[in-house]
């Protein structure tokens, strides 16, 4: 998204600040804007971000079933261990 300085610089003329002031505030927040702009996340960041932490999230469910899974497995086999005692 680009900044539009003229609109800027003419609110600021209509503000009280003098033209070349306007002009050279309105260039500067433009400027600032862009640079800024350069590290902010793009969509597809975002996307790749969300697919890599739905991917985590869904192996550490998987990790979590197979432990409860396998505790309930080892549980059942020492009931049945101290049952035929």
């Amino acid at each position: 998204m680009k900044i539009d300085g003229l609109k800027i610089a003419r609110a600021l003329k209509t503000a009280g600040i003098d033209q070349g002031k306007a002009d050279d505030l309105a260039q500067e927040l433009a400027d600032a804007y862009d640079n800024a702009e350069k590290d902010m996340a793009s969509l597809k960041d975002l996307e790749a971000i969300n697919a890599r932490s739905d991917a985590r999230i869904e192996a550490a469910v998987n990790r979590q079933i197979v432990w409860t899974v396998a505790t309930a497995v080892a549980f059942a086999a020492i009931i049945i261990a101290a049952m035929k005692l």
